[in-house]
């Protein structure tokens, strides 16, 4: 932020709610990741949205394959439609 009348800057810090990324499946009891660009959620495949997992393992085995798969350039498809 800057001050007009003496020309300085300053750092404001603001609290950001962060949207979850992650949600409890009603049928199933497991538990389901969603990976977002901003607010959109990214579909994986058409109308399917989300990765199910099991336990803490899985989440982090299924988190390691979505960064590398962002890292990869393999969703940047998707990416561009969430975009428009």
């Amino acid at each position: 932020m800057r001050d007009e009348t003496s020309g300085l800057s300053t750092t404001v810090e603001v609290a950001k709610k962060v949207k979850q990324w992650w949600f409890v499946n009603n049928d199933t009891k497991k538990v389901a990741v969603q990976l977002r660009y901003g607010s959109r959620v990214i579909d994986f495949a058409k109308g399917k949205n989300a990765i199910e997992v099991n336990d803490g393992d899985e989440l982090i085995q299924a988190l390691t394959k979505l960064r590398d798969a962002v890292l990869g350039g393999e969703l940047n498809a998707q990416i561009v439609r969430v975009k428009l």
